[in-house]
């Protein structure tokens, strides 16, 4: 008799993208994949059989440095602990993301486009976070590299392996169900070693045991944050040019505060050459006095007071001549001071840092639906 642990695909709400796993390069905008990085690795499809063997072959033909993007609703668990020890072996950067190749178009999914990334080619793409997953045995993967970000508005999910069972004769349930056992605490313990060597909190074991094999559990920014995942406290998307205008969306959490706090920028035309910048939160007990935002060498901009209270929501508005916006995008990054009050008129100064990856490109694709002299809505 043998027990084959495998942790099976995600649930349906995690989309699959067809075949076992496929590694190729591909090269986006400058700034696409972070400050001075426009090439990445992307890692997209099932963990199959094979998936280890193909991952050494072709970092084995890779030179370092480049960080790798996980787009997969999992697969196999043991290959999954292995290619996470080929990352760690390699000091690499993982993150998880779509990557979106041009010349497939809208037939990701097509043979021609499969031929297209296994050609070995360096391939014309754009990085989309949203909605990415990576579930399943995915996370085990991503877990062996030395530097992991997931994005706020990524997807990582988990659930108790599927236990394949090969057996001679015809064993009894009572024999079935022993077997079963003996495969999960085998299972259990192989994964608990695994995320000690990796230095991932037990806790996702925990989030494993709890969950059915048939069901998937997406883990809250919490969970990511405590277990040692992505332990940053404030984690921001690039600026994105989407339907008219450049949002930025990000998640904080805040030393001595429950919870985490939803941040949303948005930069929309406005009147006689100027965007108008926006800086949306939900409120959570204290009011906000002052907002500015500002970078090196460049001079402080305050937002228009009193904000836009809507819906449990505040609305923070600054219009900006376009040259001030583009002076903005060419920073490495930005400071947000925000200056908060207490129920009692105690105030507390708050400073966040924003990365301006992408908003050069995005303030180009803002600048060409926003002719001079256009006037957003107010």
């Amino acid at each position: 008799m043998a027990v084959l642990p495998l942790l099976a695909g995600a649930a349906a709400a995690v989309a699959q993208p067809a075949g076992g796993m496929t590694f190729y390069v591909a090269r986006g905008a400058p700034e696409s994949c972070g400050r001075g990085c426009d090439r990445w690795i992307a890692a997209e499809g099932r963990i199959d059989s094979q998936a280890a063997a193909r991952l050494r072959a072709f970092l084995g033909r890779q030179a370092a440095g480049l960080p790798l993007y996980l787009n997969s609703p999992g697969g196999d668990l043991g290959q999954a602990m292995e290619m996470g020890r080929m990352l760690r072996q390699r000091n690499a950067t993982a993150r998880v993301g779509r990557t979106l190749v041009k010349d497939c178009g809208s037939s990701a999914q097509s043979e021609n486009c499969a031929r297209l990334k296994l050609s070995g080619r360096e391939l014309a793409a754009e990085l989309s976070t949203r909605g990415a997953p990576c579930a399943s045995a995915c996370p085990l993967m991503l877990f062996g590299a030395t530097r992991r970000e997931v994005a706020p508005d990524a997807v990582l999910a988990m659930h108790t392996p599927r236990l394949n069972v090969i057996v001679q004769g015809t064993p009894s349930k009572a024999m079935l169900a022993d077997i079963a056992r003996q495969g999960a605490d085998v299972t259990d313990r192989s994964t608990s070693a695994y995320l000690t060597e990796m230095g991932i909190g037990q806790g996702v074991l925990g989030v494993i045991q709890a969950t059915r094999s048939d069901s998937i559990r997406i883990l809250t920014r919490d969970e990511i944050i405590s277990f040692g995942i992505d332990p940053r406290k404030f984690v921001d998307t690039p600026w994105i040019f989407e339907k008219g205008e450049v949002t930025k969306f990000a998640l904080e959490k805040r030393d001595g505060q429950d919870g985490l706090r939803e941040l949303q920028w948005r930069f929309s035309c406005a009147a006689a050459d100027a965007y108008r910048l926006e800086y949306q939160h939900k409120l959570d007990g204290d009011r906000t006095g002052d907002v500015w935002i500002f970078g090196a060498e460049a001079r402080r901009l305050q937002f228009d007071a009193p904000p836009l209270v809507l819906d449990s929501y505040e609305t923070w508005r600054l219009q900006m001549p376009r040259p001030s916006a583009q002076t903005l995008a060419q920073l490495p990054q930005l400071e947000l001071t925000e200056v908060t009050l207490d129920r009692v008129g105690r105030r507390f100064v708050h400073l966040e840092t924003l990365s301006t990856d992408g908003l050069a490109a995005s303030l180009a694709s803002l600048a060409a639906v926003c002719p001079v002299g256009s006037r957003g809505g107010e």
